[in-house]
């Protein structure tokens, strides 16, 4: 079902992915085929084929918030997120559907969440997450609505990845009006460390997607839009590389209760003081 006109009375639904990778194509495609979603494709840009100084341009070392530099499949990534938001925020949808190439759905009722009746019958988003971490399900959050066997949640801080994203008009709008310079991997400016100011984030839980482990097997992860990951070794960082990353940190966990405040006012804020233990708002 790709690259067709989208099911009427659903909303569209893009699918980023490289053209070199062929097996994801097909994977995703027997995929959402199989639940009757139609999409089509984003052409995504490989980090791993842009030039050192094209990389630099992309994410300045001197813009970065992060505790370490970027990989070029992690500016791919991001580059590639930025350039299909741009391209949706130019059109007049009121809700769409953006998917990564390697995902796996967890429900058979995903349809119903691509209905703009559904969508506009919850509260006002910016960006509802379609994949949810149970592991940080304990993290101050609460619930807004329900749907079917899903529970749709606002959180002080949201989570990881960036596998499925259902974006409203005014997100769209509020996004390209902030991305810039690539400053941290695409997921951390989105949602960890709220990079946009006052984004208003749900996630549904359960997700109605999830990442592919088998992407996770080192083998795959040589060769993924991403790559390998570097980790930060903190026994052999310098006392000015430590000091560094605590600055940084301080920096963003301050960037995402301004961002909050702005998102959901005050109150909010003040209901999660009142109700969590101190220290894990926005961890």
């Amino acid at each position: 079902m790709s690259d067709g006109d989208t099911t009427a009375g659903m909303i569209p639904v893009v699918v980023l992915n490289l053209k070199s990778s062929t097996a994801r194509r097909q994977q995703i495609d027997a995929r959402l085929e199989n639940l009757g979603i139609d999409y089509h494709f984003f052409d995504a840009i490989d980090g791993h084929l842009l030039s050192a100084k094209e990389l630099e341009r992309l994410a300045p070392p001197s813009s970065l918030l992060f505790d370490r530099s970027l990989t070029s499949g992690e500016i791919g990534c991001a580059t590639s997120h930025f350039a299909v938001i741009r391209q949706l925020a130019g059109e007049e949808h009121d809700f769409v559907c953006v998917l990564e190439d390697d995902v796996i759905p967890l429900s058979d009722n995903i349809r119903h969440f691509l209905q703009p009746q559904t969508l506009a019958a919850l509260p006002e988003f910016d960006v509802l997450r379609m994949m949810s971490d149970p592991a940080r399900w304990r993290m101050p959050a609460w619930q807004v609505a329900r749907v079917h066997d899903r529970c749709i949640y606002a959180m002080a801080r949201p989570g990881f990845g960036t596998q499925g994203m259902i974006y409203s008009r005014a997100g769209l709008r509020k996004l390209v009006g902030q991305i810039g310079a690539i400053k941290a991997p695409v997921d951390f400016m989105f949602f960890h460390d709220c990079h946009i100011a006052g984004l208003r984030v749900l996630e549904i839980r359960p997700g109605l997607f999830e990442h592919d482990q088998q992407f996770l097997h080192p083998e795959f992860v040589k060769s993924s839009d991403i790559g390998i990951r570097p980790i930060a070794n903190r026994r052999s960082m310098s006392l000015n590389d430590r000091i560094r990353r605590n600055l940084l940190r301080q920096r963003r966990k301050r960037m995402a209760v301004r961002s909050f405040i702005q998102a959901w006012g005050f109150r909010s804020l003040l209901r999660i003081l009142l109700q969590w233990l101190p220290g894990p708002y926005f961890r």
